[in-house]
């Protein structure tokens, strides 16, 4: 019997037989070679190599990729497996004369002889040919044909020794590969290992004509999360003109190919892993405790695991408390399916709602009410939860958070906008934030809430002003937030308390005595409208400052320190830093004599002025310092300080 790669003429095949169904497929010119995976291609005999993703993943463009470069020890037979059972025998006899023409003889397309009798003989010349073979099987659709299953399972038990069986499949088989997985020759490649690399979307992005350093587009092939056939989808979709404000709408249509695509391999799913995915769906990502609250009784971690594992529709990282986190497309069409069945999500969320909040977990609860569109309980969430924001930096937050602040209207994209101004503020943006101020002042004259707009405004002007040194605006913003008529809202008790902090800072730098105590009797008087939680800490602040300009030094020094203690235990940072507390505190230490003790929190105020760009402190400090090191008398030192300050000076255009 001769061995070698040939191809039969058309008259020569099995009847049900094409040389397309058992021949590898022919590779495309300019596709995108994937030879760095041939190592996942494990082919010792006997064994078994089960490729499982779905559609659009390159299992078959891989595996016959590698077969091309192995062409005389490779049969491919291209099955569904829901064919005649004579027709599947055909189709594996025909792969195999492809490579070996003149193999096994006595085959007759229309013999009388059992399957299970055919294939024992089949696999015994096979063994026979005294050479390492591989079979590639590629039935990609799901077979609902029980006798066809079985004379797999039958098949997979008598592969000789010499023959490594290939199996491509949009979802895992049910055969049983229990033999060898025993001796350790079973290998399983999934979507997650065929998913494309960075440099290989940033190919498929070149070849499309497009720039893949650019933000947008690498933002829009990133919602692919590498599945090969979405990102060239969306690498044409973006050349055509499609961006990401439209993507969603594109996905709403049925007749978009992602949106097909999807939907296909969604509906490989039974309907009650569907149901439980579109329940989860209501979340981008999700921890095991969540995905209880979501699922309830249903909730299980081998369901997560086994939809994890192919890839597609979830991925997780790998912790203890392992995060699960959807395709941004696949969710986007499982949304979009969900609605167009008329699922009700509003208990799954409502759940969610409720349980973030328990947590304390407002970003995500916040995200949950705008779905329900329970603005009332949004905005009630976001005024509680954008003040803790401000007070710990977190600022990036903050803008995150800031779509959810008004509709579409033109007054709603304001409130938006005075969410993102103060972001930009508490990331010490301040640049930024002057330009969407002065922005929000001249749109605020349109807008039938102008009068609320410009006080937000005004609020942002005094921190940009105050951290530029412009310390003579501060009034001007102080008297137009003030001053201004309340039409249509106000700010919160607490907001005035902040601003007037600012206006306290500029009385105590000029040592207004007077006027610090009005501002801290102006404060307590506001308090009574509100106490927030960050009330009491801001009033320790002004107090601070206050007793020490009235010479309470001992006072003074006891409410600063409460003060600073209250900040380390709430984590207040930035424009919320209790900077005046530490100034206070060490010119306490001045007036007590400790020379030291006031050096070293003197040098902390200008650290974290500088960190935190609050200039005026900054220099005020460092011109403290400079004085108590000439009182030591080391003039070298005081003079580099002199010029170190004057080009920090300079460089802040102050």
């Amino acid at each position: 019997m001769t061995t070698k790669a040939t191809k039969s003429v058309t008259g020569d095949l099995l009847p049900g037989t094409s040389l397309a169904h058992t021949t590898p497929p022919a590779m495309p010119r300019n596709f995108l070679s994937r030879k760095e995976l041939f190592h996942l291609i494990d082919t010792r005999s006997p064994g078994a190599t089960i490729v499982v993703a779905p559609s659009g993943y390159g299992k078959t463009t891989l595996v016959a990729e590698w077969a091309h470069q192995n062409i005389e020890r490779v049969f491919w037979a291209t099955a569904t497996g829901n064919e005649k059972t004579t027709d599947f025998r055909n189709i594996v006899f025909q792969a195999v004369r492809n490579v070996v023409p003149d193999f096994a003889p006595w085959f007759k397309p229309n013999t009388d002889i059992s399957s299970q009798e055919i294939f024992r003989k089949f696999f015994e010349e096979i063994e026979a040919l005294d050479k390492e073979y591989v079979f590639v099987l590629d039935n990609g659709a799901l077979s609902a044909n029980l006798v066809a299953a079985k004379l797999a399972q039958y098949m997979i038990d008598i592969i000789p020794e010499n023959l490594h069986l290939i199996v491509i499949r949009r979802i895992a088989p049910e055969s049983s590969y229990a033999r060898f997985a025993q001796r350790g020759n079973l290998n399983f490649i999934s979507a997650a290992d065929l998913r494309f690399n960075e440099n290989e979307v940033c190919a498929i992005a070149a070849l499309n004509g497009l720039d893949y350093s650019k933000s947008e587009v690498e933002s829009i092939l990133k919602l692919a999360n590498g599945w090969p056939v979405c990102v060239q989808m969306l690498s044409k979709n973006y050349s055509k003109g499609m961006r990401s404000t439209n993507f969603s709408s594109k996905m709403a249509s049925q007749m978009e190919p992602l949106r097909i695509l999807t939907t296909e391999t969604i509906n490989i799913l039974s309907s009650a892993d569907q149901e439980q995915l579109m329940r989860l769906s209501v979340l981008k990502e999700f921890d095991l405790e969540t995905a209880q609250i979501v699922l309830g009784k249903e909730f299980t971690i081998q369901y997560l695991n086994r939809i994890s594992n192919d890839g597609a529709f979830l991925s997780i990282d790998e912790s203890a408390n392992p995060r699960y986190e959807f395709n941004s497309i696949f969710r986007e069409t499982i949304l979009q399916i969900a609605a167009e069945k008329r699922i009700d999500l509003a208990p799954t969320r409502i759940s969610l709602m409720e349980f973030f909040i328990s947590r304390r977990m407002i970003n995500e609860a916040v995200e949950q009410a705008f779905e329900l569109n329970d603005f009332v309980k949004m905005h009630e969430l976001l005024k509680e939860h954008s003040r803790q924001l401000t007070a710990t930096g977190q600022g990036d937050q903050m803008i995150r958070l800031a779509p959810y602040a008004g509709d579409d209207s033109p007054h709603g994209l304001l409130l938006r906008k005075t969410v993102e101004v103060m972001g930009h503020i508490t990331n010490l943006n301040f640049v930024q934030a002057e330009i969407e101020a002065q922005r929000l002042i001249l749109e605020s004259a349109n807008s039938p809430i102008g009068d609320f707009i410009r006080k937000i405004a005004y609020a942002a002007m005094m921190y940009v002003n105050f951290s530029k040194g412009l310390i003579t605006e501060i009034d001007t913003n102080e008297n137009e937030l003030f001053d201004e008529e309340v039409i249509t809202g106000d700010l919160e008790a607490s907001d005035k308390i902040a601003i007037l902090r600012i206006a306290a800072d500029k009385a105590f730098i000029y040592d207004y005595q007077g006027s610090l105590e009005m501002i801290y009797r102006r404060a307590q008087g506001i308090a009574l409208e509100g106490l927030d939680v960050g009330v009491p800490y801001t009033l320790n602040i002004l107090n601070c400052m206050s007793l020490f300009t009235k010479g309470n030094y001992l006072e003074a020094f006891d409410v600063a320190r409460l003060a600073i203690a209250q900040a380390e235990e709430k984590g207040y940072v930035g424009i919320a830093g209790p900077i005046e507390a530490h100034i206070v505190l060490g010119r306490c230490y001045l007036e007590f004599s400790k020379i030291d003790e006031a050096f070293a929190s003197i040098s902390l105020t200008r650290d974290l002025a500088k960190e935190w760009k609050q200039w005026p402190w900054y220099f005020i400090a460092e011109g403290i310092l400079i004085r108590l090191v000439v009182s030591m008398g080391d003039y070298p030192r005081a003079t580099e300080m002199i010029r170190k300050m004057r080009n920090d000076f300079s460089e802040q255009h102050i």
